[in-house]
């Protein structure tokens, strides 16, 4: 079996053993923060319609700091699933931090981001537990940090995308504000 077929297979079984201790198949009730609003509404169970609903997030995006630019790419691929990076702009240099997708598979859809510094540089998947409107929830609970993200919509030109997840024994999050700049 091949590494990421391996590494979907454990996150499928992952998400189903996530949805089924949630008490409601179609419900997340663990949702935090800004997730909570968006928290209580049904999963969507047709992928391409869900990646369809993710096609706004085509385009570069970005949140100046003090430190630099934080930035994410994405694009619709010819299939209609989604392929992106994410960075950090200091000055004239441009780091790539990680390699992004966006996959259906079965009923199931995938964020799925490889960061060289982790995991071995393998690629680690969360499933799509929540699409309401603009807002999308991702989840990976074996994973420490993150173990959810989330995107916002908040106009056409702007979305709060956070993490969450265990850092160092504790529960951290970060929220990053992004305008869209193309």
């Amino acid at each position: 079996m091949k590494p990421l077929k391996h590494l979907l297979s454990v996150a499928l079984i992952a998400a189903t053993v996530l949805v089924a201790s949630c008490g409601n198949s179609n419900t997340n009730t663990e949702a935090t923060n800004d997730d909570t609003a968006i928290a209580k509404q049904p999963v969507v169970t047709a992928p391409e319609a869900a990646i369809n609903k993710l096609h706004w997030l085509a385009g570069w995006w970005q949140q100046t700091m003090k430190e630099g630019i934080l930035f994410e790419q994405w694009q619709v691929a010819a299939n209609g699933t989604m392929t992106g990076k994410g960075g950090f702009i200091k000055g004239t240099d441009t780091m790539i931090i990680e390699n992004l997708a966006l996959e259906a598979y079965g009923d199931t859809v995938m964020y799925i981001p490889t960061v060289k510094k982790q995991n071995n540089g393998l690629p680690i998947p969360f499933v799509m537990t929540v699409a309401a409107g603009d807002s999308f929830v991702f989840e990976n609970p074996a994973h420490d940090f993150p173990s959810r993200i989330t995107y916002r919509r908040t106009s056409a030109t702007s979305l709060v995308a956070a993490i969450y997840g265990n850092k160092n024994g504790k529960m951290k999050s970060e929220t990053f504000e992004m305008n869209k700049v193309e």
